[in-house]
């Protein structure tokens, strides 16, 4: 049975991308980058530091970090449609935020979008070590001690996120459910194996997936 929900943060409670692509691709051709909305895509989800050496290779970190941080970080998250309802009403589960960002940005962009965060037990982040990304295992550590002093095993635990980078998730026992309210498509996530039933349009459809799984594994 299902005891735990984490949730990523951008473009799975959040909208992340539409809001920004638009200033993104300025900002590249601004750095000198012609970049085209799919190859910006294609590295969504990566923590900030790899997601740059991607997108702008050989550019300095803090130099770009500065002028993206001016002309397109300060772009107000918007919730995704239905998503405080279904938060607010999945109380009966322990809930929390595991982000991509660094700690930081991620608790300014929490109290920008509404959210309070006293709905989360937990809020955790990959950091800016950049050490590990979501497609490592090991960046879930912190989350696995936080359910672990709750008494909930990865195996009692939904992990949702937009990213394909997330899947690394089910290789710690977390059931990984994706979202499509981001840039990766169905087909993305089908290329690398999930099963279709794990595939929801948003977090709106995740109370019917939710009782679909525990009647499955517990009748």
């Amino acid at each position: 049975m299902i005891k735990a929900i984490v949730y990523d943060w951008d473009d799975t409670l959040v909208g992340t991308f539409q809001a920004t692509i638009k200033k993104l691709l300025e900002f590249s051709r601004s750095m000198g980058f012609e970049k085209t909305r799919a190859e910006i895509a294609r590295h969504w989800g990566k923590p900030w530091e790899f997601f740059v050496q991607s997108v702008w290779p050989g550019v300095e970190l803090k130099k770009i970090t500065e002028r993206y941080s001016l002309l397109v970080g300060n772009t107000k998250p918007l919730p995704l449609k239905g998503v405080k309802d279904i938060v607010t009403g999945n109380s009966r589960y322990i809930q929390g935020i595991f982000s991509g960002r660094d700690r930081e940005s991620l608790q300014r962009k929490i109290m920008e979008a509404g959210f309070k965060p006293e709905w989360f037990s937990f809020i955790e982040t990959v950091g800016k070590s950049g050490r590990y990304s979501k497609a490592d295992p090991e960046s879930f550590g912190r989350v696995v001690e936080n359910l672990e002093k709750l008494g909930i095993k990865p195996e009692e635990t939904v992990y949702v996120d937009d990213s394909v980078y997330g899947l690394s998730a089910s290789r710690i026992g977390f059931v990984f459910v994706a979202v499509l309210t981001g840039p990766h498509t169905r087909d993305m996530f089908v290329r690398h194996d999930l099963p279709e039933d794990r595939i929801l349009n948003s977090v709106a459809e995740l109370p019917g997936f939710l009782r679909r799984y525990d009647k499955k594994h517990t009748g």
